[in-house]
């Protein structure tokens, strides 16, 4: 016989309205309180008749995830993210729908086929935000534009993850850095992660008092060249690297390695990337870990709480620098 949510109720120690509270999202639940019904979910295999649930709640139980296959995207890079969204909407028991063309988004966001919607690739001066303000259905959005009033935002803390690389190679006494960005096109675009961080390397060594030196790079291997050629090549080359560019960081690795240019005997390296990325490589990459769980993860949450009628709010990810074996003082 299926399991029931009277069955959820008894196995997780709590009252019905508990787990009803846990599978809708309408009222905030303690994390220790929402993990045991979570688990006693999982314990029980228990599945809720979601068009029952529908006809008794109005809602649909789906949210859109917006994710544009833009120019100059790497879907690569977007499926960790798009995988953990789908794994926190399922277990609040929300099916995702997944837009990939912007040209959808007042058409099925603000129609009654979803709750709400996380929309991803935000940029600087973002098209879509006039219009998200308009719908009746709440919204998320993964990363922050110039103006987000009256929005929710989810988004790392890009000027700190930048700090913290400069910080250490600043530490270590390096006077002239580089900074590897993305590809030209998503500076043109002016998207979120890319502008910020640029903006934010340029700020800290001016703080730290160093000179810093920033270059698109893009994802191939002449592209790395050039990066390199770029920041290596002139009479003054950089003793320290920060690259944020995940689909870009092999590749310039592998031409630093071609150069035979040693990490970090000759030139450190500090990464913005995942941190199982950091450790696929010869060495042990000092890095700032992307925190995509938790970006995902928060902005389900986040998106439930609005579903349930909470006020916008802003949340940001902080991460952490971990010490690798590729950086080191500057050569003498």
């Amino acid at each position: 016989m299926a399991a029931t949510i009277h069955d959820v109720a008894d196995c997780a120690g709590v009252s019905l309205s508990t787990v009803s509270y846990v599978l809708s999202g309408k009222r905030p639940i303690s994390d220790a309180t929402r993990l045991r019904v979570e688990a006693a979910i999982a314990e029980l295999g228990y599945v809720r008749h979601a068009g029952a649930h529908s006809i008794r709640s109005r809602k649909t139980n789906v949210i859109a995830l917006v994710m544009p296959l833009d120019a100059g995207q790497d879907a690569t890079v977007q499926m960790p993210l798009v995988a953990t969204i789908l794994s926190a909407a399922r277990t609040q028991g929300f099916n995702v729908l997944l837009l990939t063309a912007d040209d959808d988004l007042e058409s099925i966001v603000g129609s009654s086929m979803v709750d709400g919607a996380i929309v991803m690739e935000v940029r600087m001066r973002d098209a879509r935000i006039p219009a998200l303000r308009k719908l009746a259905r709440p919204t998320v959005l993964i990363g922050s534009a110039l103006d987000v009033r009256g929005l929710t935002v989810v988004d790392m803390d890009l000027e700190g993850d930048i700090e913290l690389c400069v910080g250490r190679l600043a530490d270590l006494g390096h006077t002239r850095i580089g900074y590897v960005g993305h590809p030209e096109v998503l500076y043109e675009r002016e998207a979120n992660f890319a502008v910020r961080s640029r903006r934010a390397f340029e700020a800290a060594c001016r703080r730290h008092g160093i000179e810093g030196v920033a270059t698109t790079c893009e994802r191939t291997e002449a592209g790395a060249s050039e990066a390199l050629e770029r920041l290596l090549g002139g009479p003054e080359p950089v003793t320290g690297l920060v690259i944020y560019n995940e689909s870009a960081l092999g590749l310039v690795l592998a031409e630093l390695r071609a150069r035979e240019i040693g990490v970090p005997d000759h030139v450190s390296v500090v990464a913005v990337c995942p941190e199982e990325q950091a450790t696929r490589y010869e060495k042990q990459l000092t890095c700032v870990p992307v925190l995509v769980d938790q970006l995902g993860e928060r902005a389900v949450r986040l998106l439930m709480d609005k579903v349930a009628g909470m006020q916008d709010v802003a949340m940001t990810v902080t991460s952490h620098l971990v010490e690798g074996e590729t950086t080191a003082p500057p050569p003498a």
